[in-house]
């Protein structure tokens, strides 16, 4: 890329800042739009309104997830003012390429219908492996803040031997604590075996299964965004067991229900761009720029 290219940042937060940092190093122009910048507002380059920032550029980038609720950019600087998605999609030139995480199948059939090509950078499986890491490291982050105990010795249960599921399941092993990974495959049980974890074979749809897995431990951990933990044995399990619902939603547990019993429950959702920003900018710029290298525009 020889930056003769002009780029439209649109939403998002500070992983936005850090995205937009790794182009301008590389000598290419960028406008922002609905970006906090305040901390460093002589830094960039700002529109007053989307059609300002998007009239002239040859790309646009959209944030981590494009959308919270599928109707408006996420754009948190904005609040209430942020735009609807058509909205955005019909400012968009036809030239433009689109990048986004996490698009709406909405929005992607209002730029499809106006022959605007666009990529999802969430589909990258690099970035999801990089972002897996992250979301894992400040999972342990936060099970070292909230735990009166120490990981190291800890008895842990990782559920769902994904992504996140496999970095945090090694992440725990290194750090020492006895880990038990539920999964519904029996590859997987076999993989987290072969590392030093234990494995239990998942059955949701079996309620005493779900409570037995989670007394005794210090900490649990879920990755799977289905509700596993029946209301009904709610007020039987341990008091002293932390869970950590990494999932989103419905989540593992009710938790209303889960903290009128006592026990801790902490929904932690996008933690990279949480904990670890800047990293988490720079894996979605090197997604991003690594299709473009490849694009003839």
């Amino acid at each position: 890329m020889d930056g003769n290219y002009e780029i439209a940042f649109l939403g998002g937060d500070v992983r936005q800042l850090t995205v937009a940092d790794y182009f301008i190093h590389r000598g290419v122009k960028v406008t922002l739009w609905g970006i906090d910048t305040r901390k460093s507002k002589d830094k960039y380059k700002m529109a007053d309104d989307i059609s300002n920032a998007v009239e002239s550029s040859d790309i646009c980038i959209l944030p981590l997830p494009v959308s919270n609720e599928g109707i408006r950019l996420n754009a948190p600087f904005l609040g209430e003012k942020a735009p609807r998605l058509c909205e955005v999609a019909r400012m968009i030139p036809e030239k433009n390429v689109v990048f986004g995480g996490k698009m709406p199948p909405d929005f992607v059939k209002l730029l499809e219908q106006r022959n605007i090509k666009y990529f999802d950078y969430f589909e990258d499986e690099c970035l999801c492996i990089k972002n897996a890491l992250l979301t894992a490291e400040a999972a342990v982050e936060i099970a070292l803040r909230e735990y009166r105990g120490t990981v190291d010795s800890s008895k842990s249960m990782v559920i769902g031997y994904g992504r996140i599921g496999k970095l945090l399941t090694n992440l725990l092993i290194k750090m020492n604590s006895d880990v038990t990974v539920a999964a519904r495959k029996d590859t997987d049980i076999a993989y987290a075996e072969c590392i030093g974890a234990v494995g239990y074979k998942l059955d949701d749809k079996n309620p005493e299964k779900i409570l037995e897995i989670n007394n005794g431990y210090d900490i649990v951990f879920n990755t799977v965004p289905a509700r596993l933990i029946d209301s009904d044995i709610i007020p039987e399990i341990n008091k002293k067991t932390i869970i950590i619902d990494l999932a989103s939603a419905p989540g593992c547990i009710d938790i209303r229900k889960a903290r009128d019993n006592g026990l801790m429950v902490i929904r932690a959702l996008s933690l990279p761009g949480k904990h670890s920003p800047t990293r988490a900018g720079n894996i979605i710029a090197e997604s991003v720029y690594n299709v473009i290298t490849g694009l003839r525009l």
